[in-house]
């Protein structure tokens, strides 16, 4: 069957129904494209005539020894136009099983009545969102971290973050005790020993809240700016989204809440134990946030 597709009032075709399917990879299609073979009475939505709905589908490519997407279809292809990516550039989407040489892959530029290319195609962007990161994030496909690698990053990260707080907890209290004693002086009245008492007391508790902030601060920084707590790191693991992208400073807040609200304390741990079962090896907080704990390669 021959099939024709309108899209922004342009139409194109016939086109076979493998030839549709190739349009919708190399970003040709879009939920708003119409469609129409013989037998129809008028042009159809292309989800009344193809049991699936066109996908996005994102590309990446090697680019100068880095990672670069993810990219729509048109913004692929014009960097193919631009001489940006070569037929030697290894590429990626999802479908593939592996990084391949664009040449080599059944991947054709939309020819037939192409859309327009942008006339102001820039570098596609690579996968870092600031120039301050220091981490670019990890192009898929992805090897992803199981479940005993991950428990024993939480183990070193244990260790670590105790002794971190050691350390504030020192600093904190020799500041603490040095307040008090210069608002003492060295022959403390009644007053003064009651103002001591209530600074201690006040002291104690913003210890006590600085040693909170420090402990919930730890794995959000250190996996906004590095893609890992320092556990993770040492085991060779990142945290990304699930387009292998960076994530969000909101975003690692996100994760971290849901990961001490939700897979610790509402589920008892539960949902850490999920990584264990999932294809993807995804803990319940990552299913809620949409990240993945990858191996760095």
């Amino acid at each position: 069957m021959e099939y024709f597709l309108m899209t922004e009032e342009q139409r194109t075709g016939p086109f076979t129904e493998e030839e549709v399917h190739a349009r919708v990879r190399a970003g040709g299609v879009n939920a708003r494209t119409l469609v129409w073979h013989k037998g129809l009475d008028k042009w159809r939505p292309f989800s009344d005539v193809f049991a699936e709905p066109p996908e996005p589908v994102y590309w990446f490519a090697m680019i100068d020894n880095r990672h670069a997407g993810p990219m729509t279809p048109q913004v692929f292809w014009s960097q193919v136009a631009a001489g940006q990516i070569t037929p030697e550039t290894p590429v990626w989407r999802a479908g593939m099983t592996s990084w391949q040489p664009l040449g080599e892959t059944a991947e054709t530029p939309p020819s037939l009545s192409s859309p327009r290319p942008c006339p102001q195609a820039k570098q596609a962007p690579a996968l870092s969102r600031g120039a301050s990161a220091r981490f670019d994030g990890i192009a898929p496909p992805f090897k992803y971290g199981g479940f005993w690698i991950r428990l024993l990053a939480i183990i070193l990260d244990t260790v670590l973050l105790w002794a971190i707080l050691m350390f504030v907890l020192v600093v904190l209290d020799a500041l603490l005790i040095g307040t008090a004693k210069m608002t003492a002086g060295p022959s403390p009245s009644q007053e003064a020993i009651v103002a001591f008492f209530a600074l201690g007391m006040l002291g104690m508790i913003g210890i006590f809240l600085a040693l909170l902030v420090t402990a919930f601060l730890y794995p959000v920084l250190t996996t906004w700016w590095l893609g890992g707590t320092l556990g993770k790191l040492i085991c060779g693991l990142r945290v990304v989204g699930s387009d292998g992208e960076v994530l969000s400073l909101l975003r690692c807040t996100a994760r971290e809440l849901a990961k001490g609200i939700i897979s610790n304390s509402l589920t008892a741990g539960i949902g850490f134990l999920v990584a264990a079962f999932t294809a993807e090896k995804t803990a319940l907080h990552d299913l809620i946030c949409n990240t993945r704990v990858v191996r760095k390669r």
